[in-house]
């Protein structure tokens, strides 16, 4: 008797490194990432979804979207170019990037769990990680489901939620619907910039 494990409506998550493809300098990287942590770039101080010593320029208002990113052509056209890797790989119309903004991290912040509603995918550019800090933290969308569940070791299957690490230079894309976290951080000067993608609208 033959047995065949089937893996059921798998989750695709694209993860790439910019500077390892040469396709964006270190160099240029770091510049970007002490612009963005110095005292003269935009944020907003009312941040709810994370705690802690942070620094971020998103706004928590749907009708409100930031464009941190608009000047940077390179950056662009990366981010555009996995959208359409992820888009042929879940059968979807072309999407385009709707919004982005970085977030700086410091000891003892963190994230907390959410999505990004009224999106189709989200993602976010790893713009410098020291040692100690942590990618992103990703829930396991059937494990409200499982109540009766009495696991005795966790699997893929069974564990709640799954850590994907990140580098600096690295970008993870995602389904907006996945909700995910950034636990606490146990160093300084986490940067990241964060993206939105929806439907491309002819104008």
């Amino acid at each position: 008797m033959s047995t065949k494990l089937i893996d059921l409506f798998p989750t695709a998550i694209l993860k790439t490194n910019i500077i390892d493809s040469g396709r964006y300098d270190a160099e240029e990287l770091a510049e970007l990432g002490k612009a963005l942590a110095s005292e003269g770039a935009p944020f907003n101080p009312d941040l709810l979804i994370g705690e802690g010593d942070m620094k971020t320029c998103f706004v928590e208002d749907w009708r409100h979207g930031t464009y941190i990113l608009n000047d940077d052509t390179t950056i662009l056209e990366i981010i555009n170019q996995g959208l359409s890797q992820m888009s042929r790989q879940e059968g979807l119309e072309y999407v385009a990037m709707s919004d982005s903004w970085y977030t700086v991290m410091n000891k003892g912040s963190r994230i907390h769990r959410h999505r990004h509603d009224s999106n189709i995918f989200s993602g976010t550019l790893f713009i410098n990680m020291p040692e100690g800090s942590t990618g992103i933290s990703f829930v396991n969308p059937t494990y409200v489901y499982k109540t009766l569940n009495r696991n005795n070791t966790q699997t893929k299957y069974s564990s709640p939620s799954h850590m994907v690490e990140a580098k600096t230079g690295d970008m993870i894309i995602y389904p907006s619907w996945l909700e995910h976290f950034v636990p606490v951080q146990t160093c300084d000067n986490r940067i990241t910039i964060s993206f939105n993608a929806d439907y491309k609208r002819l104008k």
